[in-house]
């Protein structure tokens, strides 16, 4: 009986040393299960961070009436990729307000790489403007409210503009600062050219020329994609007397060859191939050329009547005047030849731009 006693206790002992072990191994278990678990949560969160944080990083360049709201708005879609690295986007660097010819930063963004190698160059985002100012009058300077440094990467995009507000009052001046300094800054005259024919877009398409109130079914005249142009503006009138007999073959186009075809087909009437893009790029280009190119109108060709258009303006002149008296064009150029043309320069807009193909 004694034997038996002893049996039972000693299986009793090593049954509660058994539970003891596995309720200690399961509690182990439990705690690497939760730690683990911890892990996975971090990770999800960092995961979903990051996502957030990369979330628009191909943002477009700030609209709006306020800056400072602009800014806020902007803040957590800053540009995190360098996209100079071949996506074909552009990479927006530093922005800065204008105030009476003056620019003052209002956000350096995300960058890294050679735009962050520019972004921290200020001096050379000064040059910039000092050479922008010597473009546009002082008189006309209270256009452009925004002035943008940006990467053009492999985008070929060296400038645009896009209007800040509705009433096309208010502009927002960009200039691809990679290609500014290429080779040099502002060799052979391409960074001039660029920041002529965007302020000619500016000069063709703000609220003395367009009215931005009229829709395009209601507009009388040459709807520009920002609004209606005004019966005596420039580019109706460039519209009206050089595009209106060739605006359905225009408009029939749908690929890039048929452009080139359209482009060959009239290449009489532009000044370069870019002109033959749409009206508001022909404009521009032929302002361009009007400024850039010493001596009057040479003939009666398309190409010299609508130089005679931009003649023809007082505001025009005076603004040719103005760029030409700050020796930043030869004084005997003739124009950049179109080998040297290699980027493009456009009007970007908040709306959809009128007959652009590609």
């Amino acid at each position: 009986m004694i034997n038996q006693i002893r049996i039972f206790r000693l299986l009793t002992l090593c049954l509660i040393v058994f539970c003891f072990t596995d309720c200690n191994r399961d509690d182990s278990l439990q705690d690497s299960f939760t730690d683990n678990q911890e892990t996975i949560d971090d990770d999800i969160d960092n995961d979903t961070d990051d996502n957030e944080n990369n979330d628009n990083t191909n943002d477009q360049e700030p609209t709006g009436d306020d800056i400072d709201g602009d800014t806020d708005d902007n803040e957590n879609n800053d540009d995190t990729d360098d996209s100079e690295d071949g996506d074909g986007e552009i990479t927006e660097i530093t922005l800065y307000k204008v105030v009476e010819g003056n620019i003052t930063k209002v956000k350096d963004y995300e960058v890294t790489g050679s735009s962050l190698e520019f972004q921290n160059d200020i001096a050379k985002h000064q040059e910039i403007w000092e050479l922008t100012k010597k473009v546009i009058p002082q008189n006309q300077m209270n256009l452009i409210t925004e002035f943008l440094i940006f990467s053009g990467g492999s985008s070929g995009i060296a400038g645009y503009v896009v209007e800040k507000v509705d009433d096309l009052s208010k502009w927002h001046f960009a200039i691809a600062i990679d290609y500014a300094y290429e080779g040099g800054f502002n060799k052979d005259g391409e960074l001039v050219h660029t920041l002529i024919h965007e302020f000619g877009h500016v000069l063709t398409l703000n609220i003395t020329q367009v009215d931005a109130t009229i829709s395009d079914e209601d507009c009388m005249n040459y709807f520009t994609g920002e609004g209606c142009a005004k019966p005596e503006a420039y580019i109706n009138l460039l519209q009206t007397r050089f595009w209106a007999d060739i605006e359905d073959e225009f408009n029939a186009i749908s690929t890039e060859e048929e452009h080139a075809a359209f482009y060959t087909k009239y290449r009489d009437r532009f000044v370069t191939n870019y002109a033959a893009t749409n009206p508001g790029e022909d404009i521009a280009e032929v302002f361009a050329r009007f400024v850039i190119r010493a001596g009057g109108v040479n003939g009666n060709a398309i190409t010299e009547q609508k130089i005679q258009l931009m003649y023809d303006a007082e505001e025009l002149t005076a603004v040719r005047d103005y760029i030409r008296q700050n020796d930043i064009v030869a004084k005997r150029s003739t124009f950049l030849p179109a080998e040297k043309l290699k980027r493009i320069h456009f009007c970007g807009t908040t709306r959809k731009r009128a007959n652009s193909k590609f």
